[in-house]
């Protein structure tokens, strides 16, 4: 089953949605995350050991947020990959540029079909 333009313009509606209050991303440094741009905001002023604590050997908390909340397998995928703040951010900043041209782009068009 593939995925089309209208349902990857749902998806990219989703992924730029705010979170419900009870599925808030509380980060260690205090701040709540609602939606993806907070969380790439977040990660571009976070304190490396800030990053650490949230993302390592042991777990996964930004990874499992995007894709238990966010419902961004892609994305969740990539950030278990992320060693740091910034590469975090780096991958958020790319799927919510992605998000924004599916949401803009017309039904009709053949953007959007990329697979890793």
């Amino acid at each position: 089953m593939t995925t089309t333009q209208a349902g990857a313009q749902v998806e990219a509606r989703k992924w730029l949605a705010p979170v419900p209050d009870d599925k808030l991303f509380y980060c260690v440094n205090g701040e709540v995350y609602r939606t993806l741009q907070d969380l790439h905001e977040g990660l571009q002023r976070m304190r490396d050991d800030d990053f650490v604590y949230h993302s390592n050997d042991v777990k996964q908390d930004f990874s499992n947020w995007v894709r238990d909340v966010i419902e961004d397998a892609r994305l969740a995928e990539e950030l278990q990959t992320c060693r740091t703040h910034a590469e975090a951010g780096e991958a958020v900043r790319r799927e919510l540029d992605r998000a924004h041209a599916a949401e803009k782009t017309p039904v009709l068009s053949h953007a959007g079909r990329h697979h890793h």
